[in-house]
């Protein structure tokens, strides 16, 4: 029964697969006529220790149980904690699992039937045209977005070519980089609390965008993830190691979005861009589990009991420089390029998948209590009136909403014209789960057209109708 209702997703009797045989002789017709930089999403690049070659990041045992994920951690003290830990390494895409492929099977595709040749984006070689930016997902958003654009201008060094553009496949963080690049190339505007307009710097060097799963308008996965820690099989990556990466935090919804509602649907005023809602609420390093953790290895290691006082006291204030930065993040996307600096943007997800869109709060005898997910409850109409309240169409990490970047989906008001943030040129929907996104057939088919046959975006658009506002 669920395998026929999964066919019958979308109204169709049938899940029909593109023929990729044909699709794929059809695209061996043309060749690209724009480099290609793919941008992985977050944990789609491999890291490891330079001076041990041990990978933290990217084994079958890293996603089992992985006694070293407190290696992962980025540094919460002053000096530059948004920077993240220098010394990790990106060395390869995560290209599959346990013989799931998610990014494996898009990069052969584009290799065997678009024409592309798959190139080391720090070392390109002639007739190279596809190149794989890795870049540490742990870190600042703007930190892999100032490393991309030295990479882009060596390639254009490199292939001896000042002029060139780029088209960018860029899956879920990934997005968020190539946007952040495009308005602001290699400067950190988030010194300020508010973020001068952007240069579009970037812009210059960019073609396509394509926005595969990206969360436009954050994800509460993000703070799921920040919260309880990062799920897998065996040992989950605990709330003390997630909490230190800053850019699950520029993930967040937007502030002043509405993402906590009662068992009736009404918001409940909930401000996660004050540090003092997680320390009231108990949220991630401040939960009971997180303190008893703590007051455990005290005891373990004869601790004096001031520790944990002057822990939380790090903690806060780790909290509090980075939700404002995350703050000024969303602030800086929000505002639009340059007159003349149009980028298309095509965004590709999934709307048939159960999505977090609210978290919800019960009052409970113990006190006020928190929903992520309906749990296990004997009352099933709880859990189900719980289910109802919590989900909303996407691909499982990303709502529909979010990706279309519509503001109104956390009960924010619609941004005022030219302030859209990314204006999309136009977007596709699939049925696929978010990590497996960029393996899906139909996904691939239309990735083959938008790169290979669609024109050059704007080129034949009347000014007025250029989208220099939105991008």
């Amino acid at each position: 029964m669920a395998g026929l209702a999964l066919l019958l997703l979308g109204g169709c009797s049938v899940l029909m697969k593109p023929d990729m045989s044909r699709t794929m002789e059809i695209a061996r017709l043309r060749r690209p006529s724009h480099p290609l930089i793919v941008i992985p999403g977050f944990l789609g690049s491999k890291l490891r220790d330079p001076r041990t070659g041990e990978v933290l990041w990217g084994t079958m045992a890293n996603v089992l149980s992985h006694d070293q994920s407190h290696l992962l951690a980025c540094p919460i003290e002053s000096g530059g904690p948004e920077a993240g830990v220098d010394d990790l390494e990106p060395f390869a895409l995560y290209e599959s699992l346990w013989g799931i492929e998610y990014y494996r099977k898009s990069m052969r595709i584009l290799r065997e039937a678009g024409g592309y040749q798959l190139g080391d984006i720090a070392h390109p070689k002639p007739g190279d045209n596809a190149f794989v930016f890795l870049y540490d997902w742990r870190k600042d958003i703007v930190e892999s977005a100032r490393l991309l654009s030295q990479s882009l201008d060596n390639l254009k060094s490199s292939l001896g070519d000042p002029g060139l553009k780029f088209d960018v496949l860029a899956h879920s963080q990934g997005g968020l980089v190539a946007r952040y690049y495009a308005k602001y190339g290699s400067a950190d505007v988030l010194g300020s609390p508010m973020p001068p307009p952007p240069s579009g710097e970037g812009a210059r060097n960019l073609n396509k965008v394509i926005l595969l799963g990206t969360p436009n308008q954050g994800t509460l996965e993000a703070f799921r993830i920040l919260h309880k820690g990062l799920k897998k099989v065996f040992r989950p990556m605990p709330p003390s190691v997630t909490f230190t990466m800053p850019a699950l935090y520029e993930m967040l919804p937007p502030p002043g979005a509405s993402i906590l509602s009662d068992l009736e649907g009404k918001p409940v005023p909930l401000d996660l861009y004050d540090p003092e809602t997680w320390v009231g609420e108990r949220f991630s390093v401040f939960s009971d589990e997180e303190q008893a953790a703590v007051k455990k290895e005290m005891r373990s290691a004869g601790a004096n009991p001031a520790y944990l006082e002057a822990r939380n006291g790090k903690n806060r204030a780790f909290l509090g420089r980075i939700l404002e930065r995350a703050r000024r993040f969303h602030a800086a996307l929000r505002a639009p390029l340059p007159e003349g600096q149009p980028v298309a943007y095509y965004a590709f997800g999934s709307d048939c998948i159960p999505t977090l869109k609210s978290a919800v709060a019960v009052d409970e005898k113990s006190g006020r209590r928190i929903y992520l997910d309906p749990e296990r409850h004997g009352r099933d109409r709880f859990g189900e009136r719980l289910s109802n309240l919590l989900y909303g169409p996407g691909d499982g990490t990303v709502l529909m909403e979010s990706l279309l970047n519509l503001p109104e989906i956390h009960g924010s008001s619609p941004a005022p014209p030219g302030e859209t943030g990314v204006r999309l040129s136009s977007a596709f929907f699939v049925c696929e789960s978010h990590g497996l996104l960029p393996n899906n057939p139909i996904f691939q088919s239309n990735l083959l057209y938008l790169l290979l046959y669609d024109a050059d975006p704007l080129a034949a658009l009347p000014r007025e109708a250029s989208p220099t506002n939105g991008s």
